[in-house]
Parts: structure tokens; sequence; C-alpha cells
């Protein structure tokens, strides 16, 4: 893509750290001068997991408070599922792509959430995407299901940067076994802000042979619970 052949897929805290990297040996110090955050105040344990492994060198660490809050809650729902909508395809759809299936599950969840939970918001659970056409499909089936009072909010990665919600459902679109294609799932910044949004529950609906490829591969992974 030409956007990332000009470097235009790095953040701005991206690019100070490479200039950083650039100009470590006139450091002083000789190293980087950069504190990393090494504790987190928003999700559950179990969701922790897995970013801490994968993404930060099990460096990233739970709150006490944090983790006494989210364990203890009379929240319904287990902290952290992996779906493998085994039978989920991709459709191209002009210049994004679609994933029936899993916005079929998608919505058999959000109805489970409502029947366990009726007292969960709009402002409780957030659908999260890689692809414009599957959001705006999902927004569709919502406001048909729910008469547009849907109880989540549909959006990409994108638009779920620097926030939180209670119950994030990610779908990840991509399902191409032969293609070994995984989209913007390669991109390691976006794939940790994807699965670090949620406090109390995250459920990821994917193809895994697709996503084995690369974005959830290793033993972390088989923590969750495929279904």
């Amino acid at each position: 893509m030409k956007a990332q052949e000009y470097g235009y897929d790095q953040s701005m805290m991206a690019r100070f750290y490479k200039l950083l990297e650039d100009n470590v040996e006139h450091n002083m110090i000789g190293r980087l001068p950069i504190l990393q955050l090494t504790v987190q105040y928003r999700m559950h344990p179990d969701i922790c997991l897995f970013p801490s492994n994968y993404v930060y060198n099990r460096s990233l660490k739970t709150n006490r408070q944090t983790e006494t809050n989210r364990c203890s809650s009379d929240w319904p729902f287990q902290p952290y599922l992996v779906f493998d909508v085994g039978d989920g395809s991709e459709r191209r759809d002009n210049d994004s792509y679609v994933n029936v299936q899993e916005i079929k599950l998608v919505m058999e969840i959000i109805k489970l959430i409502k029947d366990k939970r009726r007292d969960v918001t709009f402002r409780n659970i957030g659908i999260i995407t890689h692809y414009k056409a599957q959001k705006t499909m999902i927004q569709k089936d919502l406001d048909k299901e729910f008469d547009r009072k849907g109880p989540a909010e549909v959006d990409t990665v994108d638009g779920f940067q620097g926030r939180q919600k209670d119950c994030v459902i990610v779908t990840c679109v991509r399902a191409n076994t032969m293609q070994g294609s995984i989209g913007f799932l390669a991109s390691l910044q976006r794939l940790n802000v994807t699965i670090t949004r949620a406090k109390y529950s995250l459920f990821i609906l994917g193809h895994l042979r697709t996503l084995m490829v690369g974005a959830f591969s290793g033993p972390e992974c088989s923590k969750g619970c495929p279904l």
C-alpha cells in the first residue's frame, strides 16, 4: 500500500520512538530515555494476559484493586472467549470485506447479553471490526433487531482508540486459509488496541485457521475457549 510505503501507517508516538532509537548512540546514558507504564487499570486480569505476553513481553500487570473489582463483579459472563467461526467465509465488498456468519453470531451474543443483563445499555457494549463494510452490515442488523435502539456501539478499531467498554465483541472477518491473508490484523498496533478495550469481557469471533497465520498464533491463544 502507498500509505505504508511512505510511512503513513505509523503513529506519532511510533515516529518519536524510532527517532529515539536512531539517536540512542548519542544518549549519554546509552539507552532509550523512555519510562514504560507496566500497570493497567482497565481489564480483567484474564483479558490482560494475552497482550501482556504477546505485546509487552510479560511486563504488563493488573492493578490489585482493579483485579479485585473485575473478579468480584456480578457480571455473569466469562472474561475471555474465542469463538472459532469455522463455517464463516469472507466476501469482498468494494474495497472492504464482510463475513455474514460472524455477523449472525454477533447478533446471537448481543441477544444473550440482553437476556442475562437487561440493564445493559449502548454505553456498555462495543463491537469492533477492522472493515467498514462489516461495520455497516452489523449496524443495519442491530437497527432492525432492536428498532434503532441498539444495545451496542459498532465501530472500526481506529474509532475505539483510547476508549473502553464493559464488554467488547471483536469480529475478525477474514477467513481465507488458501490465501493466508489476515489484512489489518497483521498490524500489531491495531491488534493491541482491539484486544485491550474491554473491562469485563472480551469475545473474539474469527476463523481460527486463518488467524493462526499470524494474528493469534502461540500458546496464549489456547487460553481462550474456541466454540
